[in-house]
C-alpha cells in the first residue's frame, strides 16, 4: 500500500546542439530524474492523460496553505548558509499549472498544454494514501529532511541508491517563485502500476533549477552574493523586491578586491578582473555552455545565463593580471550581529557517512 512517495523532475536548459545531451532554450525541457541519472533516454510529457477520477476535483488552496507553503520553502532556505539564496513567493501561473496536471492523477512528471513560462519549471511531486495531506511533513520532511541528509555539498552528489532530487529543487539558488495544487484520486496512475483512494502534491517552480552538474547555491554569507548584484537581505535570503532599506530589506554587501560601495542600491561594483556580488571571485564564466550554447544574446532574457556567465554577459570585465587583496574588505554585512543575515551555524556538510564515489 502507498503511504507517501515522493518524485523530483530535473530540468535541463537546452541549446541549439544536441552533442553534449544538454540544451538551453527559453523554454525547459521536462525530464524524469531518474532517466537522467542513469543516462537513459529522456521523455517530455506535453499532456494530461484522463483516467477514471471523474468525479474528484483539484483543492483550491487557500490563502493560509498559500502562505504556509511559502513559509516551509522559505525556511529550509534560510538553513543553507548559502550566499546567493533568493526570497521565495507563491506564484499564480505555476499553481495554475500545477492544478491541471493534478486533474489527470498521474504520477509522473510533465505540464499540461500551454502552461509554458519563460525561464521555465522544475518540479517536485508527492503522494499518500493518509486520510488528508500534511504539508509540513510533504515539504519539510520527506522532500528537504529525508533527502539532505543523502547529499553531499561539496562532492555534488547523492548517495548511492539514494534520492535527493526533491532537497535540491527546494534549495536552487535562483527559483525565486513556487505554485502547488494537490488533488485526492480515486485511482492515481503511476507507470506500472495504480494507488486507490490517494493525494497528489504536485509544486512547480521558477525560474527552473536542477540542472545537471551544477550544485544547487553557493555557500558563504547570508546575501553576500545576490544573483541581481543588490545584496538586500530578509532572514538570510536574498530579496530582489527591495529598492531601499526596510524592515525587509537589510543591506548585507560585502565587497572585496577595491570594489566600490554604493549604499543607496546596496551594491558592490567591482574592478576590472573581478566578479560576483561581492567582487571576490575571479571574472569568468563558470558554465561550460556559456559562449557554446549558451550565446550572448540571451544574456538580456535568460536568469538562468546570467547567472553562469557573468564574463560572457558583460557583467564583469577580465582582467589575467589583476592582484587579489589590495585593499581590505568592506561593507556593512561585516557588521550585522543579528541572526537576519548571518551564516547559518546550522548548515554542516558532513560527509563522514557518505558511501558514494
Amino acid at each position: 500500500m502507498l503511504k507517501m512517495f515522493p518524485c523530483v523532475l530535473l530540468v535541463v536548459m537546452v541549446t541549439t546542439s544536441l552533442s553534449d545531451g544538454f540544451f538551453f532554450n527559453q523554454y525547459a525541457r521536462i525530464n524524469d530524474f531518474y532517466a537522467m541519472t542513469h543516462n537513459k533516454r529522456h521523455e517530455t510529457i506535453i499532456a494530461i492523460k484522463r483516467n477514471r477520477n471523474v468525479n474528484r476535483q483539484v483543492h483550491r488552496m487557500s490563502q493560509r496553505e498559500k502562505s504556509e507553503i511559502v513559509r516551509l520553502h522559505n525556511e529550509v532556505r534560510a538553513l543553507e548558509g548559502a550566499s546567493n539564496m533568493e526570497l521565495m513567493s507563491w506564484h499564480e501561473h505555476l499553481a495554475s499549472a500545477a492544478e491541471r496536471w493534478a486533474e489527470g492523477c498521474n504520477y509522473w512528471h510533465g505540464q499540461p498544454p500551454n502552461s509554458a513560462i519563460r525561464q521555465g519549471m522544475s518540479q517536485n511531486l508527492y503522494a499518500t494514501q493518509s486520510r488528508k495531506i500534511n504539508l509540513v511533513h510533504a515539504i519539510k520532511t520527506v522532500w528537504y529532511r529525508n533527502e539532505k541528509r543523502h547529499y553531499s555539498y561539496y562532492r555534488n552528489r547523492c548517495r548511492r541508491g539514494k534520492q535527493c532530487g526533491h532537497y535540491k529543487t527546494m534549495v536552487w539558488d535562483i527559483s525565486r517563485h513556487v505554485g502547488c495544487a494537490y488533488r485526492r484520486c480515486d485511482v492515481l496512475q503511476d507507470k506500472g502500476r495504480n494507488y486507490t483512494n490517494a493525494i497528489i502534491l504536485v509544486c512547480n517552480y521558477n525560474p527552473a533549477g536542477n540542472i545537471a552538474g551544477e550544485k544547487p547555491h553557493q555557500k558563504g554569507p547570508a546575501c553576500s552574493q545576490c544573483d541581481n548584484g543588490a545584496s538586500w537581505c530578509k532572514d538570510k535570503l536574498c530579496n530582489s523586491n527591495c529598492s531601499s532599506s526596510g524592515d525587509d530589506c537589510l543591506c548585507a554587501a560585502r565587497c572585496y578586491n577595491c570594489a566600490s560601495f554604493n549604499s543607496t542600491t546596496c551594491q558592490c561594483s567591482c574592478t576590472d578582473g573581478w566578479g560576483g556580488g561581492d567582487c571576490s571571485g575571479r571574472c569568468k564564466d563558470h558554465n561550460r555552455h556559456c559562449g557554446h550554447g549558451w550565446r550572448p544574446w540571451s544574456c538580456e532574457s535568460s536568469l538562468v545565463v546570467q547567472h553562469y556567465c557573468h564574463a560572457m554577459c558583460g557583467l564583469c570585465t577580465k582582467d589575467p593580471d589583476a592582484e587579489a587583496d589590495l585593499c581590505p574588505p568592506y561593507g556593512p554585512g561585516f557588521y550585522i550581529t543579528d541572526n537576519n543575515c548571518g551564516q547559518s551555524s546550522e548548515e554542516q556538510d558532513d560527509d563522514s557517512d557518505s558511501d558514494d564515489k
